[in-house]
């Protein structure tokens, strides 16, 4: 789960990266388009970010009440 995560992570970095490249040189779509797919990428990279955080958080935490260090 945690590769899928960071492999979105890095993913709409790039295409977010690539469309503002082709936004600022070719202005394929409108710009109120632009904004709202640049809008819904950042939603997707906080998602994706908040849950690899909390899957490590969780994945720490049982380790650590498996070898016994919380109770």
């Amino acid at each position: 789960m945690h590769n899928i995560m960071l492999k979105t992570l890095i993913g709409s970095v790039i295409v977010a990266a690539l469309l503002t490249i082709f936004q600022i040189w070719f202005t394929p779509v409108d710009w109120m388009v632009f904004l709202k797919a640049i809008g819904t990428l950042s939603i997707i990279f906080i998602v994706a970010g908040f849950l690899m955080v909390v899957g490590s958080d969780f994945g720490n935490k049982k380790n650590l009440k498996d070898e016994n260090y919380l109770d």
